[in-house]
């Protein structure tokens, strides 16, 4: 299970993005330290994913 061990920048890309009323909006990229460990355990585990009624996206089943 350590491949899939997924773990939080420690200095991630923080970037505020201002909007037209005046309110920003912030934008946290890079947040993963090793964002394909990720990205591997939804390819090793796929099959257990699937499309819940009504949403465009797949979950992992119950």
């Amino acid at each position: 299970m350590k491949k899939y061990t997924v773990s939080f920048n420690p200095r991630p890309r923080i970037v505020a993005v201002p909007l037209d009323n005046g309110d920003r909006v912030f934008v946290v990229d890079e947040v993963l330290d090793q964002p394909e460990r990720l990205v591997q355990l939804a390819q090793d585990y796929d099959v257990d994913f699937v499309y819940a009624q009504g949403s465009a996206f797949r979950a992992a089943s119950c």
